[in-house]
Parts: structure tokens; sequence; C-alpha cells
């Protein structure tokens, strides 16, 4: 087993075959692939024989059309991972904060590229992130770097505070990279986008993802949005193909299927407003976030191994994310991905069942 590989969503055994789990440890869309991307993947498997275009214009179109962005501000890239090692290679950093707890590829990518890190440890009780406090903690030259919302604690800064940290930054040089991997899941999600600042700002990135909300993590596709100088000197650091043939068509066709993201908005607020209420009925537990597609819950003493319940939901056939490799967050903490009522339902019974054996 690949001991460096720490995220959610590894559903193969040891021999690399997919197992069929009840998999709520990737925040992955629950309605799956539209049936448009499926036939736009079918009828475009002749592709294969040629390279994809390089600079995937045909999936620019569609994303300057469906977000309001400059085709020129924009590069595509092999999932929204490789965007964040795509930058830190680019622009090499000496120093990049960080808020404590987050997603642990922005510490991966901006060591890859060589800078030191700073944390910036938010609260417990509520893990928002100090936009201030990060800002003090930055030297002259300096990336910040976060998730907006974070992953894994939900938590969400306004789109004018976000801006006017960004504004404020200037006058230290600092350069922000925002990751809205998680916004499209949010009807209101222009209350929190800074995805259409970056023709004013020089010193943002906005980093996006088509895996979570178009349910294509086997496939890869992101994207960015940054001033075009920026964008050209990313293009120049990264693979002429890096987005495959496959993974254009698919993009394509998901950003101009309207019904299929209305559903997906809809779905998915019902049934995370539905299964926060619900966890937060069980008393031993402690529920954060859930602003999006994904709840965290802290497993309350003496019912608090995060490992254990992950274990114990294994056996049952069910995955969750123990969190306890994320910086800042100790073995009590375990997060789930919002799926359908039933499986939702069947998820909380198994965490219920979890805590009354402990009981014993």
């Amino acid at each position: 087993m690949n001991m460096s590989f720490s995220h959610g969503g590894n559903v193969y055994d040891e021999e690399g075959k997919l197992k069929n789990w009840v998999d709520v440890s990737a925040n992955i869309n629950p309605l799956g692939l539209s049936e448009p991307v499926k036939e736009a993947i079918i009828t475009s498997v002749d592709m294969l024989v040629h390279y994809p275009d390089p600079e995937a214009r045909a999936l620019k179109n569609a994303l300057a059309n469906h977000y309001g962005i400059l085709k020129e501000r924009l590069i595509c890239t092999n999932g929204a991972a490789e965007l964040m090692y795509i930058y830190f290679h680019t622009f090499k950093p000496k120093k990049v904060i960080i808020p404590v707890p987050s997603f642990d590829e922005y510490e991966k990518a901006a060591k890859a590229g060589g800078a030191h890190i700073t944390y910036v440890y938010t609260q417990q009780d509520d893990f928002n992130s100090n936009l201030m406090r990060m800002a003090e903690a930055a030297g002259e030259g300096s990336v910040i770097i976060l998730g907006n919302p974070n992953n894994p604690t939900g938590s969400l800064i306004k789109k004018e505070d976000m801006e006017a940290a960004v504004k404020e930054g200037i006058k230290k040089n600092l350069r922000f990279v925002v990751d809205e991997s998680f916004l499209d899941f949010r009807y209101d999600e222009e209350r929190f986008s800074v995805k259409n600042l970056t023709g004013i700002y020089k010193n943002l990135l906005v980093i996006r993802s088509l895996t979570k909300f178009f349910a294509l993590p086997g496939l890869r596709l992101g994207f960015g949005t940054a001033c075009e100088h920026d964008i050209k000197k990313m293009e120049g650091h990264k693979d002429c193909w890096n987005v495959n043939s496959l993974a254009q068509v698919a993009g394509t066709a998901a950003l101009t299927d309207g019904e299929y993201i209305r559903e997906s908005r809809r779905l998915c607020e019902a049934e995370r407003v539905y299964m926060k209420t619900r966890l937060q009925e069980i008393t031993e537990v402690h529920v954060t976030g859930g602003s999006v597609n994904f709840i965290l819950i802290q497993l309350l003493r003496p019912y608090h191994t995060a490992e254990k319940a992950a274990d114990y939901c294994k056996r049952h056939g069910i995955l969750i994310r123990n969190c306890r490799n994320y910086r800042g967050l100790n073995g009590e903490f375990i997060r789930l991905a919002v799926r359908d009522r039933i499986t939702n339902n069947h998820v909380i019974r198994i965490i219920k069942n979890y805590i009354n054996n402990e009981k014993m």
C-alpha cells in the first residue's frame, strides 16, 4: 500500500480491483455521471487515436460561457491538485501561509516548489480562517493559500472579506491562491467566489474543480483563473497534453447540462441539511461545518477514536474519512460526504451502531 496516499476515495483492494463500497470518504456528487456526459464519452472514444487538444479550446469555450471568465484568463489541468503543483513550480515563493486544518495537497505542492510553510491554526469551535492573522504572518512576497470552503471543515469566507484581503495584500506583495473546488454545490456561490476578480487583481489565482461537482474523479479535471500574465507563465510549466481527450469532451458536455446542475444543487442542499440535522441529534458527536456536500464530525469521549470508527464502518461496507492525518485535527474527527437519502440514513445508522457498540 502507498503510505503517502492520504485521501478519501480509495475504493480498491490490495490487487487494485474495484470493491463495492458505500463510499462517503470522497466528496463526489451523488448523482454520478450525467447522461450527456456518458454519451459524450462513448461517442468520443475514437478520439483516443489522436493526441488531445493541447490548448483545450472547446473546454475553455465552455468554461468561459458557463462562468463568465475570459478564455485568456483560464488554464485547464488534470484535476485541481495539478494546478497547485504547477503554480508553486512556476512562481517558487519562499514562504507560504496555510490555515490549519486544510487540504494537505496545499502543503505538499508548496514544499515541492521549495517553499517554507507557516501554519496559522484556527479555533476548533468554528475553524473559521482568520485572514488578518494570515496576512500578519506573511512576509513580503509570500503566498497565502486557502480553501473556500475549507476542506475538511466547510468554513466559508464571504467574497467582500476575501477581496479586501487580496486588495490589502498588494501593499506587501502578497499572492493569494483560493481553492473554490466545492463552491459549485451552492446556489449562492456568488456570495463567496472571487473567480471573476482575477481581471482586477494580478496577485490572485482561483482554483476550481470539475471532478467533485460533475462526478469525474476517474477522469481528473480542474481549471484555474488568474491574470493573463500569470496564465501564460503557468502554461509554460505544464505538460502540453495534461488534459486527456475524454476529460475535455466530458467537461464540455457537463458544463452545458443545466438540468443536472440544478438537480445536483437541489439534492445536495436538501440532503446536507437533513444529514446535519440527523447527526446533531446524536449527543456523542459534535457536528462542524456542513456548508457544502460534506460534514466534519468530532467523536466525543469516550467514543473519540476515528480509527476505530473507520474500521467499524469498513467492516460494514462503508468508507468514511478518518481525519487524523489532517494537520490540526486529532484522532477524534471523521468526515462524511453527503449522498442520497437512503445512503445517508444507512451511514447515520452505522455511526450510531458504532457508538452503541462502544458503550457495551
